[in-house]
């Protein structure tokens, strides 16, 4: 179960209040359903706080497939739509 240390946000409040530390935290111990909620959150706005902080908390966390995952996830979401 993720839990947040030094900020005073839950992991059960929106991702968009998570700030990028909040967010390294979910990409180096959450899970998959907190990976989703934020995944689901920057496909919602590709341009919005949420994938601005994901950037940010992608370039301070260390090498994983989280890491991997999420940065693919954010770079798709940015990706204009194809074929419409």
């Amino acid at each position: 179960m993720l839990r947040f240390r030094n900020i005073d946000v839950s992991p059960s409040d929106p991702v968009e209040t998570w700030s990028v530390e909040g967010l390294l935290t979910a990409i180096e111990r959450g899970g998959i359903m907190d990976w989703r909620r934020v995944v689901a959150e920057v496909r919602a706005d590709p341009a919005g706080e949420v994938a601005l902080d994901l950037a940010e908390a992608l370039e301070l966390a260390e090498p994983s497939g989280a890491k991997q995952l999420l940065t693919h996830a954010l770079a798709a979401a940015k990706q204009p739509l194809r074929g419409l």
